[in-house]
């Protein structure tokens, strides 16, 4: 199974602009076979920007699929000016150390 983490960052003053969108049933769905596995408030960064963060699973397979849906769910929030985000999938370190090794 893949993992993909993604961070969104935001200026405390659009909380209730981003929570607005977050509750909205109109925003792009998750395919079915992408699974939200944990998701954190984070605190501040040291520019003061709040910061959410959240881990997701999907088939190997259909890694390619869940990056875009993701892309999709996370613009939606950008449309907040100053909301930004980052979608990382994630390797574990056995994985990466065969990657590099060659």
């Amino acid at each position: 199974m893949a993992q993909i983490m993604t961070i969104g960052y935001y200026a405390p003053h659009l909380s209730k602009d981003l929570v607005a969108l977050y509750t909205k049933k109109e925003k792009p769905a998750y395919p079915d076979f992408l699974k939200k596995n944990n998701n954190w408030w984070a605190g501040s960064t040291a520019g003061g920007n709040y910061r959410t963060i959240a881990v997701y699973e999907c088939p190997d397979e259909k890694l390619r699929e869940a990056l875009m849906a993701l892309g999709a769910r996370y613009n939606f929030y950008a449309q907040v000016a100053g909301y930004t985000f980052e979608i990382l999938p994630l390797i574990n370190e056995a994985e990466a150390m065969k990657m590099i090794r060659g």
